[in-house]
């Protein structure tokens, strides 16, 4: 029982760090607007891989 408890509880804390990375992402996403869909550099990036 205490070993199930303390996994729903390692669940639920990388659920809300995850919801924050994301939130934080977005909201830069926002601040550093490129108007074009696809930068030179992530092209060049995905060309190499």
């Amino acid at each position: 029982m205490v070993f199930q408890y303390h996994i729903k509880e390692i669940i639920l804390s990388f659920l809300l760090i995850f919801m924050l990375f994301v939130n934080i992402v977005l909201v830069f996403d926002k601040i550093i607007f490129v108007p074009r869909t696809k930068p030179p550099y992530l092209c060049s990036q995905i060309q190499t891989i």
